[in-house]
């Protein structure tokens, strides 16, 4: 519960100025995932996202929509 929290307000002091898209940096920084989980959300299809030559970019709405239903299921 703790950690929803931190990500909820996390969430919350970005929304004016958040990026149009995360790269695995920010979910890193913002969410607090290591390389590992975002490769198998990535892979399990729990993350969407895009690849843009070696880039991967994830849409911000939908990641921040995501963790904050999902986070403690």
């Amino acid at each position: 519960m703790l950690k929803m929290e931190v990500i909820d307000s996390k969430i919350s002091k970005g929304k004016t100025l958040r990026p149009a898209y995360y790269r695995n940096e920010d979910l890193k920084k913002i969410f607090g995932l290591s390389n590992n989980t975002i490769i198998k959300y990535r892979q399990t299809g729990v993350i969407p996202y895009t690849k843009l030559g070696d880039i991967l970019l994830y849409d911000s709405v939908k990641i921040e929509e995501i963790f904050s239903t999902n986070i403690g299921t």
